[in-house]
């Protein structure tokens, strides 16, 4: 290896410290981005496969289908049998829960996961 053509890694390290901050700050970002990426990346799989496929009588639910549920019950305590009763205010999926009664009647729909079916 000739003089000046690799610098073996505890030279690199040497120049880093000696390196003027601006430059520092800069190398730390790149280094912070090559691991902090991967792992945010990772954690939006894991949580994507957690919440996908979920439904609740055929609506699909964003996270845990307690909106859709809490509008199902709603419904049948109210014993709401017409869509156009449904609050269709502020919570799409509590309109949505209201819709699943009154097209299903009293019969509870499953909540579909990943896993399987789930009775809510």
């Amino acid at each position: 290896m000739r003089n000046g053509d690799k610098l073996p890694l505890r030279n690199q390290a040497t120049k880093i410290a000696i390196s003027p901050p601006g430059q520092i700050e800069a190398i730390m970002r790149a280094y912070i981005m090559i691991v902090a990426l991967p792992a945010f990346a990772m954690f939006a799989l894991v949580y994507a496969a957690k919440t996908q496929d979920r439904t609740y009588a055929r609506f699909n639910c964003t996270v845990d289908c307690s909106g859709h549920e809490a509008g199902y019950r709603w419904a049948e305590q109210n014993s709401i049998d017409d869509e156009d009763y449904c609050p269709d205010g502020d919570s799409e999926s509590f309109y949505e829960g209201c819709i699943a009664y009154v097209r299903g009647g009293s019969h509870r729909p499953q909540t579909i996961t990943a896993s399987g079916p789930e009775c809510p």
